[in-house]
C-alpha cells in the first residue's frame, strides 16, 4: 500500500524557512498534496485553491495592512494596541498558534514591564508548562486562537499585552515567525495530527452526528421574565440552563430553559425529538399567560444561543470557517436588532467549545426556534456544511467590512453575500434531497423580515394552543421534513 503523501510547505526566501522535515519549496509542483502551508509567501489564496490552504491570502492580507487588522481585532472584541503612548504592561504574553491550538506559550516574569526594557529587547519571556497554565494562562491562549482565526489565519505568533485591570490588548501578529528547531517539531506534530484528521473526515464511513440544545426563555402577560426553573429541571429532554438570575446568591433561580434533543444522523430525526421536547414543556407549564421566546437576546442581558453540536468530524479552522460564512452569516440577515446585541461576547464568529464526548459545539448562532422554517434550515444546513465543509471555500466574512456587518446586524449589506454562498450549497450532491427546505430557508433569509423576539414561538410551531384540528398536545405541531 502506498504511503500517502504529506503537506507541502509553500515559501518565499529560503534563508526565512524555519528547518521543516516535510517537503518544501518556493513553487507548489504536486497536485495531490493534502496541504499546503504557505510561509512568507502568499501565493495562494484559501478559497480558490484546489486544496486545504493554511495561511491563505485573504488572512495575510489582512495583516499586511493594518487598518484591515485594526478593524477585524476591534469588531471582534479582541483590542488592538491603542496608538496612544505605550503602557505599562502588567505582563506580556507570546502564544504560537496552530488553527484553533496554541502549542507553545511564553510570557514575562511578574511585576510591570517598563516600556524603555521592551524597546531594548530586554524583556525575558520564559516558557509556560501545561501543567503551570493558569487562569491568565489559558485566557491567554484562548485570546490568540480567537486572533488567529478572526484574522483568517492558520499559523502565527501572538504576542499580547495584559493590564493591572484585567484588560487584554494583541500587539503584533506574526504569520510566519522565526521557529527554533523545538517548536518546529511542535508544529509538525500539529500538521500531522491535522493531516491524519483531514484523511478521515475525507474518507468518512460513518454520517456526522448531530446534537443541539438551542434555548428560549419565559415571559408573562405583562412582559416580565418567568423563571425556566419553576417549570423545568435542569436535566432532561427539556431543562435549564445553568446560567442563574443575576444577584440571586442561591444559584438555584435559572431564567434560560433548553432544548435537548437526541442527537441523530438524519436532520428529521432531530427535528422530530425536538418537537416531543417542545409539547413534553408545554404540558408542564401550567400558567394561561406564559409565552415562550427565543433569538439572541429577548430579555436584556440575557444573550441565549442556538448551540449544535457535531460528532464524527474534526473540529478544525476549515469547519468552523464553513459553518460561519454558510449558516452564521444566513441566519444573520434574518435577525432583530436585539438578537445581534448578544455579540462580540458571545456568539462571536468561530465560538467552539470541545465537548466531553470527543466532539464539539459550535455557539455562534443565537436561538433559531423562533420558527419551523428557520429551525429545519439550520439543521439541515448543519448536518450537510458538516460532511462537505472541504468543499465550501467561499470566505466572504474574510473581509473586515463583511464582519463589521455581521457584528453590527446590517442585514443588507449581508444579504448582498448570500447568493455566492447559496450557490456553492445548491451544488453539493446532498441539495436535492432537502432541496425544499434550504430553498425555503434561503428566500427567507434574503427576502424576510427579521423575527420577533418576543413573539411566542410557539405560535409559529402550531404548538398548544396555537395547534390546528389539535385535541391535545400531542397531535399538534408541524411536521418534521
Amino acid at each position: 500500500m502506498a504511503k500517502a503523501m504529506p503537506g507541502f510547505v509553500l515559501h518565499g526566501e529560503e534563508a526565512e524557512l524555519p528547518r521543516f522535515s516535510l517537503p518544501h519549496g518556493s513553487q507548489l509542483t504536486a497536485e495531490n498534496v493534502p496541504f499546503v502551508l504557505q510561509w512568507g509567501i502568499d501565493a495562494l489564496a484559501a478559497s480558490k485553491a484546489p486544496v486545504p490552504v493554511l495561511n491563505g491570502q485573504e488572512g495575510l492580507a489582512n495583516v499586511a495592512d493594518p487598518e484591515r487588522m485594526r478593524t477585524i481585532l476591534s469588531v471582534n472584541g479582541l483590542p488592538p494596541k491603542a496608538e496612544a503612548a505605550e503602557h505599562k504592561w502588567l505582563r506580556q504574553y507570546v502564544v504560537f498558534v496552530f488553527q484553533l491550538t496554541p502549542f507553545a506559550v511564553y510570557r514575562t516574569p511578574d511585576g510591570p514591564l517598563l516600556a524603555h526594557r521592551l524597546r531594548r529587547g530586554a524583556t525575558r519571556f520564559v516558557e509556560v508548562t501545561a501543567t503551570a497554565a493558569s487562569r491568565e494562562v489559558k485566557r491567554a491562549q484562548t485570546f490568540a486562537w480567537r486572533v488567529v482565526y478572526a484574522l483568517g489565519l492558520d499559523v502565527a505568533r501572538v504576542r499580547l499585552g495584559l493590564r493591572k485591570n484585567g484588560g487584554w490588548a494583541v500587539l503584533d501578529v506574526k504569520p510566519s515567525p522565526p521557529l527554533p528547531d523545538l517548536l518546529v517539531r511542535r508544529l509538525e506534530r500539529q500538521l500531522a495530527l491535522y493531516e491524519a484528521n483531514l484523511q478521515r473526515d475525507r474518507k468518512r464511513t460513518r454520517p456526522v452526528l448531530l446534537g443541539a440544545d438551542p434555548e428560549f426563555m419565559l415571559r408573562d402577560g405583562r412582559g416580565q421574565l418567568i423563571l425556566a426553573s419553576r417549570f423545568f429541571p435542569r436535566r432532561g429532554g427539556i431543562g435549564c440552563d445553568q446560567l442563574w438570575l443575576r444577584g440571586d446568591k442561591t444559584r438555584t433561580r435559572l431564567p434560560i430553559g433548553e432544548v435537548r434533543p437526541r442527537p441523530a444522523e438524519e436532520p428529521k430525526d432531530l427535528l422530530r425529538d425536538l418537537i416531543r421536547n417542545l409539547l413534553l414543556g408545554i404540558r408542564r407549564v401550567t400558567r394561561s399567560d406564559v409565552a415562550w421566546v427565543a433569538g439572541g437576546m429577548p430579555f436584556d442581558g440575557y444573550p441565549i444561543g442556538g448551540h449544535l453540536h457535531f460528532s464524527r468530524v474534526s473540529a478544525n479552522s476549515h469547519l468552523l470557517r464553513a459553518l460561519d460564512n454558510y449558516l452564521a452569516l444566513p441566519l444573520a440577515c434574518l435577525e432583530s436588532p436585539a438578537s445581534r446585541a448578544r455579540r462580540p461576547k458571545y456568539g462571536f464568529l468561530g465560538d467552539w467549545r470541545p465537548q466531553e464526548h470527543g466532539g464539539f459545539e459550535y455557539r455562534t448562532l443565537p436561538s433559531w426556534l423562533v420558527s419551523p422554517t428557520i429551525a429545519k434550515g439550520v439543521i439541515v444546513l448543519a448536518k450537510l456544511i458538516a460532511e462537505h465543509y472541504l468543499a465550501l471555500r467561499k470566505l466572504p466574512l474574510a473581509e473586515p467590512d463583511a464582519q463589521r456587518a455581521f457584528y453590527e446586524g446590517d442585514r443588507e449589506a449581508l444579504r448582498l453575500l448570500l447568493p455566492e454562498v447559496r450557490a456553492d450549497i445548491e451544488r453539493l450532491p446532498s441539495f436535492a434531497r432537502y432541496a425544499s427546505t434550504l430553498n425555503a430557508f434561503f428566500d427567507l433569509a434574503q427576502h424576510g423580515e427579521p423575527w420577533e423576539e418576543t413573539a411566542d414561538i410557539r405560535k409559529a410551531w402550531q404548538l398548544p394552543p396555537f395547534a390546528r384540528n389539535a385535541s391535545s398536545p400531542a397531535k399538534g405541531g408541524p411536521r418534521p421534513s
